[in-house]
């Protein structure tokens, strides 16, 4: 389970200000699964390493590391062309983003 708290101080925000963050984090992060489901459907590399590369970077800000690195192999993944083993991703993802909504 992710502490919010924790990651916070990390970071050095206020508690306020960290829970605002995750919140766009989570609502700007289903809308990006919702764009890799339709790229991957469609075998998309580029634009399902677009959209990854997105969360990657916006979880590696927060220090959201099991998004982060998830994401992060998932890109090069998506670069490769390997689109095959990345269908179980936004499931993943989606598990991710339920227990930061569970943290708020």
């Amino acid at each position: 389970m992710t502490d919010l708290k924790v990651l916070a101080e990390q970071l050095g925000l206020d508690m306020a200000d960290f829970i605002e963050l995750t919140q766009l984090f989570v609502d700007t992060t289903q809308k990006d699964i919702d764009r890799m489901e339709k790229s991957l459907q469609d075998n998309d590399a580029p634009l399902t390493q677009e959209v990854v590369h997105a969360i990657k970077g916006a979880a590696g800000n927060l220090g959201f590391t099991a998004i982060y690195t998830m994401t992060l192999v998932a890109e090069k993944k998506a670069a490769a062309g390997d689109l095959a083993s990345l269908r179980s991703l936004p499931t993943a993802l989606k598990r991710e983003l339920e227990a930061l909504r569970h943290a708020l």
